[in-house]
């Protein structure tokens, strides 16, 4: 059982076909690797830390998280889930710079 994002924001974004809203609904850029439509992109290129908070309308547990990196993978370094007032973080990895 899959539920998909219904609603997307970001820190920024490069806009067009790699506007926060590409996340809603099911993958569109995956399994495709690169720099391609269909896949959230910040608007800085070399930004410290940015974010993209998707919304789900779900009353089941979450089982798994999947993050699907299709350019500069090892970009991610937290995943966060937020209910309420809570912030319970689920996954951590030393940030790095991605070239």
């Amino acid at each position: 059982h899959a539920v998909w994002p219904r609603h997307a924001e970001a820190s920024s974004t490069y806009g067009g076909g790699w506007s926060p809203s590409v996340t809603v609904g099911p993958p569109r850029g995956w399994p495709r690797a690169g720099d391609s439509r269909g896949a959230w992109a910040p608007g800085p290129a070399h930004s410290p830390v940015e974010w993209l908070e998707l919304d789900y309308d779900n009353d089941q547990p979450i089982a798994a998280v999947r993050v699907y990196e299709t350019h500069k993978p090892g970009s991610t370094f937290a995943v966060v889930d937020t209910t309420g007032d809570d912030e319970v973080l689920l996954w951590a990895s030393p940030p790095r710079v991605v070239a």
